[in-house]
């Protein structure tokens, strides 16, 4: 196991927590699928957001998980891989991230930066390219927020947390 694998393990023994949820590239990198449900209980692999909002709320309605497209599981003893979610055309559907649930945004310290206070963004999610390192967390292809979407969302960053520096990590840009 890795130190967030150890990590998160550990939280549940010692917490007693019943589920964590493992999501982003980690679940998506995975080659062992049954370690990671192991631990965290259940994964969510490719774009998270619909995902998460459908596998909470069957959770919380006692629903059967077999048709939330997305996740893994375990049920009866066995893991359970149910099938993908189709990617998000339009990320302009999508809401701006909810920062305002983030401590201030000034106390983030990030080394590479020249100008307080700072932020990330993504404005697309994608890559046309095959590297053979990569294991392509967004697909192949590349699909973009609108140029609007971006002009708006770093004026907000600039008007409502005072940001001077962004840093964009865009699959293709890396």
């Amino acid at each position: 196991l890795n130190f967030t694998d150890t990590l998160y393990y550990e939280v549940r023994q010692d917490v007693a927590i019943e589920n964590l949820y493992l999501n982003g590239s980690r679940a998506n990198w995975t080659i062992s699928p049954n370690q990671h449900v192991n631990i965290y209980g259940y994964t969510v692999t490719g774009e998270g957001e619909y995902t998460m909002l459908d596998l909470i709320q069957h959770l919380e309605q006692g629903k059967d998980l077999s048709d939330v497209k997305g996740i893994h599981y375990r049920k009866k003893g066995n893991v359970i891989l149910n099938e993908p979610r189709p990617l998000i055309q339009n990320l302009d559907e999508l809401p701006l991230p909810a920062r305002h649930l983030l401590p201030d945004l000034k106390s983030y310290n990030y080394v590479n930066y020249k100008r307080w206070p700072t932020a990330h963004m993504i404005t697309g999610r994608g890559c046309p390219n095959m590297c053979i390192f990569c294991d392509h967390p967004f697909g192949r292809g590349n699909r973009t927020h609108s140029v609007d979407r971006v002009i708006s969302e770093i004026k907000h960053l600039k008007e409502k947390y005072g940001i001077k520096d962004i840093q964009f990590h865009d699959e293709n840009l890396m």
